[in-house]
């Protein structure tokens, strides 16, 4: 997310292809210096609904600062429309470069989490953004952000062979499945790793 947050200061630098060229180099590094390992990649977030998150506090007022390509231009902009599709192509760039065979081994994987693809803020009501979910800052979660985050991925990793489900928003977890402790797709051994990238 923060390439997404820097695109418009350098369009080469932050651009979706660079994101994929240190991906790519820091997942073979992974797959070539350590065995038995699956890592699960989260799907970046569709970042234009965080727009919406205001605060009357200092860390909202700086957002603008070191999010600036994302929260200063206005509504119906070019410069907004370039970023929300440049926004889509780091997904789809993402998701070609893992559902692609390039990350699997016998003992090493990479999957793919999408259930954040479509995800949308938690609302109120009233139609407002659940600040609840959301540091001072107003990008970062707060822990109740992060339990919901951890949730979907939960529920969502047993699930493998391209049924992952897509969650509207962070906030409709409401519980972990326990069925997954089960699942087959779970089942390493003591040596295996599981390790979680969120690219955001």
């Amino acid at each position: 997310m923060n390439d997404i947050c820097d695109y418009c200061k350098d369009k080469t630098v932050y651009s979706p292809d660079s994101f994929i060229d240190y991906l790519t180099e820091s997942l073979e590094m992974m797959m070539n210096e350590v065995p038995r390992m699956i890592v699960n990649v989260v799907q970046i977030l569709t970042m234009n609904p965080l727009r919406e998150v205001k605060k009357p506090n200092l860390g909202c007022i700086l957002q603008k600062s070191f999010c600036s390509c994302l929260v200063l231009p206005d509504e119906n902009t070019t410069e907004l429309a370039e970023l929300v599709e440049v926004n889509l192509r780091f997904q789809r760039k993402l998701e070609e470069l893992l559902n692609s065979d390039r990350f699997f081994k016998e003992d090493f994987a990479v999957v793919l989490q999408p259930y954040l693809t479509h995800a949308k803020p938690p609302r109120l009501a009233d139609g407002t953004i659940d600040l609840s979910f959301f540091t001072p800052d107003c990008f970062h979660f707060t822990i109740k952000g992060h339990e919901e985050l951890a949730k979907g991925l939960w529920n969502n990793m047993p699930q493998g062979g391209g049924r992952e489900r897509f969650a509207p928003r962070p906030a409709l977890q409401p519980s972990v499945h326990l069925g997954a402790v089960k699942s087959p797709s779970l089942r390493l051994n003591d040596s295996w790793l599981l390790f979680v990238v969120f690219p955001f």
